[in-house]
């Protein structure tokens, strides 16, 4: 299969052009019986501007009546956007894609029909991911960070407690070394889902949680952002076959953070409408 990417935009009169085409293709075999799941795969994408890259992919899962152990490998290639190239103020025209191969290895374990554990360390091993060059708190523009690991594991439960009530939570650990910009040392996530019937028709409420802890605006541990938790709460009423109505709340607490050095949240937003 392929995909074509072209990007073509203008700049102070000036037309920017970029071609990206990827093909890709995966596999899937199931071993002895289900016990063993294979799965192999690749993508080999031309970019008009930095030329061929191949992405390969692999990963094996040894799959038991109450849990599983998997293994996977997989590159990937990210182009930089115009954006960070030749239409911000700031951009470089000299960067380089980023490239990464990602190492995981994990487990799923039902400890009842109800309850999911689940857990996985990995291994990151980058080069030339792009960020922003900061002198004195003051942005000079994007550069290539050159080489970069990270490792790290994370761990979650899914936990039916009713057919109406539900709970997922998870923590995300990474020891990102120098390489400390924009890339969270503890990550916590929170969700909570619960159904009801109003007036005949299904309602849903939602609330999803995320907090930030040991963050920073440049790399070498330098220019810290404030750690932050945000909630964000919505419902869903179906009151149609084909319709919704949905009203949220974003960032239900109102916390003031910066998610982005100079960058400050939006504080509480409501939002409304139709979901056909």
């Amino acid at each position: 299969m392929a995909l074509i990417a072209p990007k073509k935009l203008l700049n102070n009169r000036e037309w920017y052009r970029e071609n990206e085409i990827a093909l890709f293709a995966s596999d899937r075999q199931i071993l002895m019986d289900g016990l063993i799941s294979l799965v192999g795969g690749g993508r080999i994408v031309h970019n008009s501007g930095f030329g061929n890259f191949f992405c390969p992919k692999l990963g094996v899962s040894v799959n038991r009546e109450n849990s599983r152990i998997h293994f996977g490998y997989n590159r990937a290639f990210k182009s930089p956007p115009l954006l960070q190239t030749n239409l911000h103020r700031k951009s470089n025209p000299d960067l380089n894609p980023e490239t990464a191969d990602h190492f995981e290895v994990g487990g799923d374990y039902n400890i009842t029909e109800l309850l999911t554990v689940r857990g996985a360390v990995f291994y990151i091993d980058g080069n030339d991911q792009v960020g922003m060059k900061y002198i004195g708190g003051n942005a000079q523009g994007f550069e290539n960070i050159g080489s970069w690991e990270h490792k790290g594991g994370e761990l979650s439960i899914n936990w039916m407690l009713s057919h109406v009530f539900s709970l997922n939570a998870g923590y995300t650990y990474i020891d990102v070394g120098s390489n400390t910009q924009y890339n969270p040392k503890h990550q916590a996530n929170l969700s909570v889902r619960t159904g009801w019937t109003l007036l005949g028709q299904e309602l849903s409420l939602n609330l999803n949680g995320l907090g930030i802890s040991s963050i920073y605006a440049s790399n070498d541990s330098r220019d810290r952002l404030n750690d932050y938790m945000v909630f964000d709460l919505y419902a869903d009423w179906r009151v149609h076959k084909y319709s919704s109505i949905i009203i949220g709340v974003n960032n239900l607490m109102d916390e003031r953070y910066e998610y982005v050095r100079g960058y400050s949240s939006p504080g509480r937003v409501f939002t409304a409408g139709i979901r056909l």
